[in-house]
């Protein structure tokens, strides 16, 4: 597989390691913590995974392992794949009675990358299930790259009836321009739920209000990347590297595109 980048401090208490491509974060703890949003638990005694969900916890364990996950990646899904690898390897691990039984194809395919990435960094530290078949590898997540002649172009967007002009700003800033017009309500999962995303999107509009009136930006926002703007903007739904374009046409992902 291709190189695996990740930071992590280390202090007596705890590990933290973060994938900053994929924004997923862990804390390797000694004893559980507060569950953030969209986030689980991975339980380990002796090294070996036990456990694995966001409610309940094995009676005992000497090591959780706390992942957070970006609003694209569903932490049900993810807990899924993960729980799927530990069978692979023989392992039968302890659940929450509401756990997956079940995801969509397509997600599975669009996690993998992911999956693949987080299972050999667990397996690095010692928390690992076993090596991943070699039919399972998926083509790696694109990376882009933020240069100065980039941050100063200014890219557009429409979809789904938001319209706005971007500009990216800086390596973790995207700046939306007064006078966007925002996707006034968040489209619904094909069963009638409310997905992650849309949660993540309403909860961004509750933190920028002082910036919309009318769903239309008022004040210059600025968020922290491609896809928290997409959220913002239009609840997603769509690879937004492909939809922002330069006034000739071509679009930020052919821009910032690190082959």
């Amino acid at each position: 597989m291709e190189t695996v980048s990740f930071h992590t401090t280390i202090s007596r208490s705890e590990i933290n390691i973060d994938f900053e491509e994929e924004q997923i974060h862990f804390s390797i703890l000694n004893k559980k913590t507060k569950l953030l949003e969209n986030s689980f638990f991975l339980y380990y005694e002796k090294n070996k995974c036990i456990a694995i969900g966001k409610d309940d916890q094995p009676k005992s364990f000497d090591k959780v392992i706390l992942v957070k996950l970006p609003w694209d990646l569903e932490a049900d899904y993810f807990m899924y794949l993960l729980n799927d690898q530990a069978a692979e390897a023989g392992l039968t691990l302890e659940k929450d009675q509401d756990f997956k039984e079940k995801i969509p194809a397509e997600a599975a395919k669009k996690l993998a990358p992911s999956i693949e990435k987080v299972t050999t960094v667990l397996t690095t530290f010692g928390y690992g299930f076993a090596p991943l078949p070699e039919t399972k590898k998926k083509p790696a997540k694109a990376r882009h790259r933020w240069t100065k002649q980039i941050s100063e172009i200014p890219f557009t967007v429409e979809f789904r009836g938001s319209k706005a002009t971007l500009y990216w700003i800086s390596r973790n800033e995207m700046l939306i321009k007064a006078g966007a017009t925002l996707l006034p309500d968040a489209p619904l999962n094909k069963d009638g739920s409310v997905s992650y995303a849309a949660k993540y999107g309403d909860k961004m509009r509750d933190d920028y209000q002082a910036q919309i009136k009318d769903n239309k930006i008022v004040e210059d926002v600025i968020v922290k990347s491609v896809n928290e703007a997409s959220l913002l903007l239009y609840y997603g739904g769509t690879n937004s590297w492909l939809e922002l374009k330069d006034p000739q046409g071509k679009t930020l992902d052919e821009w910032s595109k690190v082959e």
